[in-house]
């Protein structure tokens, strides 16, 4: 496991692209940052419409996660984006969204 971060879902651009509110956990410290989830390809739905796969997919993710606390378990901070596995609610031992992706077949090869 890498390091645990509570964080909400604040964008959800793709299923497999997300924009986070990261706690630092640290005197109140947040980080707005773009994650990735680890080992999770979707379909691009940048400008995509709902009635596509790529926008359901965003839509199916974003009606899970937005607005939601989260936790993640953050596996590698890069410059433009970090690599996680998000974890729905508080607890690890719930399913995390990208194991829900991948049992849908969105699994990056």
């Amino acid at each position: 496991m890498g390091t645990m971060l509570q964080a909400e879902v604040i964008e959800v651009h793709s299923g497999d692209d997300l924009v986070v509110m990261a706690s630092l956990g640290v005197d109140s410290l947040y980080k707005k940052v773009r994650v990735r989830l680890q080992g999770v390809d979707t379909p691009d739905a940048y400008k995509a419409a709902p009635d596509t796969e790529a926008g359901e997919v965003r839509e199916q993710v974003s009606s899970m996660v937005k607005g939601k606390m989260c936790t993640m378990d953050v596996h590698t901070q890069g410059k433009g984006s970090w690599v996680v596995t998000l974890y729905l609610g508080r607890d690890t031992d719930k399913e995390s969204l990208n194991d829900i992706l991948k049992k849908q077949g969105y699994v990056f090869k």
